[in-house]
């Protein structure tokens, strides 16, 4: 990669990091109500510590597989419906928050 990509891959990165905890983010909580969100935000997160400690980094699809189909399970348990864009997101604002 030359340098002009490599800054043009950051911008992008930092672009689309804005849009998911200025736009996306709001709206899914907007959507769910703050008691659920919350609950689902610490679900989440939990979710994420426990893959990180149980799973290696040559494991990521397994780690996103766990994490995946555990906060699907909350989110279910707590009556919220989600996409896997949702999960996503979700993931994206505990592993980088905002």
């Amino acid at each position: 990669m030359n340098e002009l990509t490599t800054v043009a891959l950051k911008c992008l990165i930092m672009i689309l990091a804005t849009a998911i905890t200025t736009v996306l983010i709001p709206y899914i909580k907007s959507r769910i109500g703050e008691e659920k969100w919350q609950k689902l935000q610490d679900y989440t997160a939990y979710a994420v510590r426990y893959a990180e400690q149980m799973y290696t980094p040559d494991q990521w699809q397994a780690k996103k597989e766990y994490v995946y189909n555990y906060v699907l399970q909350k989110a279910n348990d707590l009556g919220i419906g989600l996409d896997e864009r949702d999960i996503d997101l979700l993931v994206e604002g505990v592993v980088k928050p905002y």
